[in-house]
């Protein structure tokens, strides 16, 4: 599960990116905060399982920690 979890924020970063939105759109269009978004990223913090699921159905992903990876 860690090493999971050591790939969310990068995994996030690109799927941001090829979806063409900034870290501030992203946080807009999820109600979250933009430094969330950023701490996510950088690993410096991680969702909620509230946010997560927001970020998967965001993306057209499954919440399930497995598609992370």
């Amino acid at each position: 599960m860690t090493f999971i979890i050591q790939n969310f924020g990068p995994n996030l970063a690109r799927l941001r990116i090829e979806k063409g939105v900034s870290q501030t759109q992203l946080a807009e269009d999820l109600g979250i905060g933009k430094q969330s978004i950023s701490d996510y990223e950088k690993q410096k913090s991680y969702p909620t399982f509230a946010n997560l699921d927001k970020i998967a159905e965001y993306f057209n992903a499954n919440s399930n920690p497995t598609i992370w990876n």
